[in-house]
């Protein structure tokens, strides 16, 4: 069996992307493979699970996998390592959304693009989460390449509990819009909040808009939305920052609909946990969001706060058209539940040992 350690910079606690590199490794080990985490950083509830990128010890049999979505110490690292190279792609976002909030993180992602180049000729294998993703690697001339959706699994939500008090709070015969995500520039929660301006105040003034994600790093443009949602006088907008997965469960319960107007998505996790939770999802139609839905949800071509405001009522009030969008999700989210994701991984390795 080989040697195959995975590398990521981070490795968070709840993320997607990290929950990911956790599954791949333990479908690495049930193969027989020898696989371990090398980080950066670690969330201390996860520390336990990897080791410092400095205490890898390269070996030109080893294969090593990185997961690539910023500029980062541990690129270079891997990049001029011996050992042949295996690139996931989760995508970088484009650096002029953060310029003006958070400027590191803006030289972060220009970073990764330049670093990403390391790459091109240097990988037996990459693999993007997304066909979106997966053209940017023919951008950069990254091959052999191919799409491997991110592995989800919603164990972890059937067996969590749900906070009666946050029931109680917000069960209340208000109309629950529901984000959830990380509140930063690319996801254009500004707009979602126009967005639900225009319905509080045209269509439905008992609602409630709900912001379930961390602002951390980001308190500039926190700050933005507050005077945001001082400027147009709206009630009843929680913005929540980190949530535990009892808390996340409660609040996918306790949606009527899901709505993002994201600007630039590599896959969108939150889509398909939204799905799972069977909340109609209204999306703005950019990135990968189109081929996550795979036609479930109604995926938008404008962000234009009325047409938003406007599409949401109707799915609010129109109970055919409610569960004809249930329904798509419902299918959509079958090709996730029935993709072999281990089959399919192991077979992309197998090829290339």
């Amino acid at each position: 069996m080989a040697v195959i350690h995975q590398f990521t910079p981070v490795l968070s606690y709840g993320d997607a992307i990290s929950d990911s590199i956790l599954e791949l490794q333990s479908i690495l080990r049930s193969a027989g493979h020898e696989s371990e985490v090398f980080v950066e950083q670690a969330h201390p509830k996860v520390a336990h699970l990897c080791h410092p990128f400095v205490r890898y010890r390269p070996a030109p049999d080893h294969f090593q996998i990185l997961h690539f979505s910023i500029g980062s110490d541990i690129n270079v690292f891997v990049g001029l390592s011996p050992g042949r190279k295996v690139l996931v792609y989760h995508n970088i976002t484009p650096h002029t959304y953060f310029e003006q909030v958070y400027p590191l993180l803006a030289a972060q992602c220009l970073l990764g693009r330049y670093q990403l180049r390391l790459f091109r000729d240097a990988c037996v294998l990459a693999l993007a989460d997304s066909e979106f993703n997966r053209r940017e690697l023919d951008a950069y001339g990254i091959a052999p390449n191919a799409v491997f959706p991110i592995p989800v699994r919603f164990e972890k939500f059937d067996r969590a509990s749900t906070r009666q008090d946050l029931m109680d709070l917000y069960r209340d015969g208000r109309t629950n819009w529901l984000f959830v995500g990380r509140v930063i520039p690319n996801k254009r929660v500004d707009a979602l909040i126009r967005a639900f301006g225009v319905y509080q105040r045209y269509y439905n003034p008992r609602s409630r808009l709900i912001i379930a994600g961390t602002t951390h790093g980001f308190e500039r443009y926190r700050m933005r939305l507050f005077d945001l949602i001082r400027a147009l006088r709206l009630s009843d907008v929680i913005l929540t920052d980190h949530v535990a997965l009892d808390e996340l469960v409660t609040l996918y319960r306790l949606a009527d609909v899901f709505v993002t107007l994201s600007e630039h998505e590599g896959f969108c996790v939150p889509l398909l946990e939204a799905m799972h939770g069977r909340v109609p999802i209204v999306a703005y139609a950019a990135g990968a969001v189109p081929e996550t839905l795979r036609g479930g949800g109604v995926a938008l071509q404008t962000q234009d706060p009325y047409v938003v405001a406007e599409t949401v009522h109707t799915l609010m009030t129109n109970d055919r058209l409610r569960a004809r969008v249930l329904q798509n999700q419902d299918r959509a989210l079958q090709y996730y539940a029935r993709y072999p994701y281990a089959d399919m991984f192991l077979r992309y390795i197998n090829a290339v040992i």
